[in-house]
């Protein structure tokens, strides 16, 4: 909801859960615990990285030449390379 959309790290949010609970009644126990734990995440990369969104990739057309033609007498020569 934001311009440019965040580039964020999605996280497994049962998973995370899961493990905490555990831990916690590990301790709760007694039992050692490591004092880190590294879950699995995934990297959701979006604009706020520097890159252009895939709209914007897929409607390069290539360098722009300014010419006399009409718009519309271009548009329908190249129609089939803009689709």
């Amino acid at each position: 909801m934001v311009t440019p959309p965040l580039t964020t790290a999605q996280l497994r949010e049962y998973e995370l859960g899961r493990r905490a609970v555990e831990l916690l009644l590990a301790t709760l126990e007694g039992e050692e615990v490591p004092e880190k734990v590294i879950l699995p995440t995934k990297l959701v990369v979006r604009q706020s990285c520097g890159c252009p969104s895939l709209a914007v990739k897929q409607s390069a057309a290539g360098s722009v030449t300014v010419t006399s033609e009409l718009f519309e007498t271009a548009f329908v020569a190249k129609r089939n390379r803009f689709c």
